[in-house]
């Protein structure tokens, strides 16, 4: 599992349960970009050496979803330049609590993809490469 414990401007308090990984940061919100997403939204972006660089020596970008409570979402990142790894939280990017994450959900790709039923108001979605040092284009489609 994926620790979010990034090497500049973080501390984190982390911890396991079970298969769930959950994690206390304070980042420094403007190495994200930050966006607010859409549901039905397809966002193409790009991972760069100038985002934020966890523990492991990947670097990770940071999305906001705006949420109702009792709603299903699914949230998936494909990439052919990296192996995607997903990771969700609740609250905002700058102050997150990561609760699920994802490598690969289908055997055929390298993509991650987490479904969840809404509980709190607003989540944050990282976009990371399971991989250190690798970056690139990718897309996250909000269902």
């Amino acid at each position: 599992m994926k620790k979010l414990q990034l090497a500049m401007m973080m501390s984190a308090l982390v911890f396991s349960s079970n298969a769930s990984l959950f994690a206390q940061a304070t980042l420094e919100p403007s190495m994200y970009s930050g966006l607010t997403l859409q549901v039905g939204q397809v966002h193409s972006g790009e991972l760069l050496t100038s985002h934020p660089q966890m523990s492991d020596g990947s670097h990770a970008d940071c999305f906001q979803l705006d949420t109702e409570a009792g709603k299903e979402y699914s949230v998936t990142l494909r990439s052919t330049d990296f192996d995607s790894y997903l990771m969700l939280g609740i609250g905002s990017c700058a102050d997150v609590m990561l609760s699920l994450e994802n490598d690969d959900f289908e055997e055929e790709t390298l993509d991650a993809r987490i479904v969840f039923t809404a509980e709190h108001q607003q989540y944050s979605i990282f976009v990371n490469s399971y991989d250190a040092g690798f970056t690139g284009a990718f897309t996250l489609h909000i269902d």
